[in-house]
């Protein structure tokens, strides 16, 4: 299970790289990574601007312009991975959010709520 530390350097790389952006696209190929029915997280997220990422705990909270959030937490193997425009997926995520400038980040191993 990934530590503090590794938790907050995750948050600082994606305040860097994914907030301000827009998620245009989600793809859920494992639904029990989600605590909501795959279809409403979609609706929810689609549209969206990343407008603050936090960390409380061992959890990022990713926060969007209507005002929900999505909070990943790592369980033991979880990781989350920015792919740049352009770049093949090298594995299946558990949930990809395609971003409005063709970057995609995938969450891979972990539980999503919002």
């Amino acid at each position: 299970m990934p530590e503090i530390p590794e938790i907050e350097t995750v948050k600082r790389h994606l305040v860097q790289k994914v907030q301000g952006k827009i998620i245009s696209q989600v793809v859920v190929n494992r639904e029990k990574s989600l605590n909501v029915p795959a279809e409403e997280f979609i609706r929810a997220v689609t549209g969206q601007v990343i407008t603050l990422v936090r960390r409380r705990a061992k959890q990022i909270i990713i926060s969007l312009s209507n005002g929900t959030s999505i909070i990943v937490h790592f369980m033991l193997e979880g990781y989350i991975r920015l792919f740049y425009q352009g770049e093949e997926l090298d594995r299946t995520p558990s949930v990809l959010l395609v971003l409005h400038t063709q970057e995609k980040l995938g969450l891979f191993k972990l539980n999503l709520g919002y």
